[in-house]
């Protein structure tokens, strides 16, 4: 068999799975590669063929435990498990609503009868990483309804298998809405240890309807991280060369552009309107999409309409950049070959690869093409710049 350029003998028993490891290095750069796999037995021989993906993203690194120890603490009390007479709660919830947006987590009432203080869970043993550095990722908030009230104390701690805590992080809140909360678990790297996790009524001792929710909890990456993904065959990854190729092209080229579109064809886009979809580069929102109506029922394009970038977006460009296509209204169209064009800052042109892929939202239209996408997904497209030395 032949695996990136590595050709390996293998000794194949009938009906017994065999594994062939290929060592890759460690990754390097962003990239999408070809993975092309031929196998040869005798007179017998197959191929298949794979993209490799390989970009700086935030990676999760372990699962955060969903089972737990509750408890509660009354003010200048001890810590214990008895619920009753407090009106104290702490369980699973698979949705919270704080500020009209719903997550799942752990929802947690301090006590307030009888005397006021905090909840919290006490999370299953987990064993950190060494390398890279993570961190404890959630939202806090105020479940909507009931009492504003002065807001609820939120306070993330390790517990060290002596049963130590070390508080890192908190966060207050006041409102109904969700806020970030994120605690550096560096210092404790390789370490088993359990997060705890506490709803306190604040230092006025105000427990006014203090509903608390912990939703989308990780533990993820501190920083971008180069990840390697499998992709499959499916065409959706192709690309071919851009119309504007700069030789010996650098990040700084990109970031120093006076100017930028993002390119696409479109059949059916109502763009703006009633009908209106928005675009997101690198999570920066140059705004509505270039409406490409065409005609659908005879199958024509409107080619290289743009949407014109802002300077945070041309700011934020490198060498893997990411397009996403948001659809709240529902428009029913369809978009492909994806690209950037700038104006760089001496004057030339400069474009990316073209993304070759074709996408239908949704896929029950009656004049679907490529890759069908359901309603409320997110299309999302790679945009590669030619770098040099990448």
């Amino acid at each position: 068999m032949t695996l990136f350029g590595q050709r390996q003998t293998v000794t194949l028993s009938p009906g017994k799975p065999t594994l062939v490891a290929v060592d890759l290095g460690k990754p390097a750069r962003d990239a999408m590669e070809p993975v092309n796999l031929e196998v040869k037995a005798g007179d017998l021989s197959g191929a298949r063929a794979w993209a490799l993906r390989t970009v700086r993203e935030t990676r999760s690194m372990v699962p955060v435990p969903t089972t737990f120890k509750a408890g509660l603490c009354l003010r200048n009390g001890e810590e214990n498990g008895i619920f009753a007479g407090t009106g104290a709660m702490v369980h699973l919830d698979p949705d919270m609503s704080c500020g009209g947006k719903a997550l799942k987590g752990i929802f947690m009432h301090p006590p307030y009868q009888n005397g006021v203080g905090y909840s919290y869970a006490l999370l299953d043993e987990v064993t950190l990483p060494v390398d890279p550095p993570v961190v404890f990722r959630c939202q806090v908030g105020k479940r909507d309804g009931g009492d504003l009230g002065d807001g609820i104390l939120f306070i993330v701690s390790a517990v060290d298998e002596a049963g130590k805590a070390t508080e890192l992080a908190r966060q207050h809140v006041a409102k109904y809405e969700w806020r970030p909360l994120e605690a550096d678990l560096s210092d404790i790297a390789g370490k088993t240890v359990r997060l705890k996790l506490t709803s306190d009524v604040g230092p006025a001792d105000d427990s006014s309807a203090d509903w608390a929710c912990w939703g989308d909890m990780r533990i993820e990456s501190k920083g971008p991280v180069l990840t390697r993904t499998l992709l499959g065959d499916s065409g959706e990854y192709r690309t071919v060369p851009g119309p504007y190729p700069v030789a010996e092209l650098t990040a700084a080229d990109l970031r120093g552009a006076k100017r930028g579109w993002l390119r696409y064809d479109g059949c059916g886009l109502s763009g703006t309107g009633e009908y209106g979809t928005v675009a997101v580069v690198n999570d920066h929102e140059p705004g509505d999409m270039a409406p490409a109506g065409g005609d659908e029922v005879n199958g024509v394009w409107v080619e290289k309409v743009g949407v014109p970038l802002t300077a945070e977006a041309i700011a934020g460009l490198g060498g893997h950049n990411q397009f996403r296509i948001q659809n709240p209204r529902h428009d029913y169209y369809k978009v492909r070959n994806f690209w950037i064009e700038l104006e760089l800052a001496d004057g030339r042109k400069a474009s990316s690869r073209v993304a070759a892929v074709t996408y239908t939202q949704p896929a029950e239209w009656p004049y679907f093409e490529g890759i069908g996408v359901p309603m409320g997904t997110e299309i999302a497209v790679d945009i590669w710049f030619d770098l040099a030395g990448q």
